[in-house]
């Protein structure tokens, strides 16, 4: 049976969107800039993991699931996402051969010995997070899975939704795993390399808060990605052919930054080294 025993809900979950139920969501307005900003003197019950990521959260419900895939217990994690977690092929306008989501089991599987780690690929192309919040149910209810990794906002700036606007949807996302008892995890949206980036970069400091504010987990893949072409000296259109999704095998780029921040988990918080 899959591992239900790590939902953790807090008190301050909850409170949080008791708050911004009280709020009415804006209509899309592409000029709108209204994005919170990290409060770098903010407390949180959250920590970057010693051999995680460095922009990174770890919740208590992470660090129970890590533990469950390390026991051999069965996990299910959803992958939810738009065209870049389905893995859009830019060739043939299909589907690559191993999208994060499969290469994310793969690894994990092999890492912690446990065939009973499974991970499902509900990407969806051209999906915004208006989207995803009206289906989201629909899909936590379909594979009902230990946990949502979910990662949107590339479509939301082309069809110019506000941060407000945008920030709603995620929030109601998030809010709806609650319901469900299934736990969270955000990723930060991927570069894109037209004039679309400007706006998408406003919507990463509002899911680092909103992580923050929750107590959920958070790994920033647009900063990994910007950091991998810069380290290996790469053409940014190698990586990302048609300007917004990557060539075949740098999809696999972001399971192994996912795979990273669960064994950096594993590894602060079992004792065991990050080589190992």
């Amino acid at each position: 049976m899959c591992m239900h025993s790590n939902r953790i809900l807090s008190f301050t979950f909850w409170a949080f969107l008791l708050a911004f139920a009280c709020q009415s969501p804006q209509a899309p307005a592409h000029s709108e800039n209204t994005s919170p900003r990290p409060d770098t003197n903010q407390t949180t019950a959250l920590m970057a993991p010693n051999q995680a990521p460095p922009d990174s959260l770890v919740s208590p419900a992470i660090i129970k699931l890590v533990r469950a895939m390390s026991q051999g217990d069965s996990v299910k994690i959803l992958c939810y996402g738009n065209s870049i977690t389905y893995g859009f092929d830019v060739d043939d306008l299909g589907q690559v051969a191993r999208p994060y989501p499969k290469v994310l089991e793969s690894l994990l599987q092999n890492h912690f010995q446990n065939p009973n780690i499974q991970v499902i690929n509900e990407g969806h192309s051209g999906w915004t997070s208006d989207q995803a919040m009206k289906d989201g149910d629909f899909y936590l209810r379909q594979h009902q899975p230990d946990l949502m990794i979910m990662m949107f906002g590339i479509n939301d700036v082309y069809h110019g939704y506000s941060p407000q606007y945008y920030k709603q949807r995620m929030l109601t996302l998030v809010r709806n795993t609650g319901f469900m008892e299934v736990s969270p995890m955000i990723l930060t949206p991927t570069p894109i390399l037209t004039h679309y980036d400007e706006a998408l970069s406003v919507y990463l400091p509002i899911l680092k808060v909103m992580a923050q504010s929750l107590e959920i987990g958070y790994l920033d893949i647009n900063q990994a990605i910007r950091d991998r072409v810069e380290n290996r000296k790469l053409d940014w259109k190698r990586v990302l052919p048609d300007e917004v999704h990557f060539g075949d095998f740098y999809y696999s780029w972001i399971a192994e930054e996912v795979f990273t921040y669960f064994k950096g988990v594993h590894a602060s918080y079992s004792g065991q080294k990050a080589g190992e």
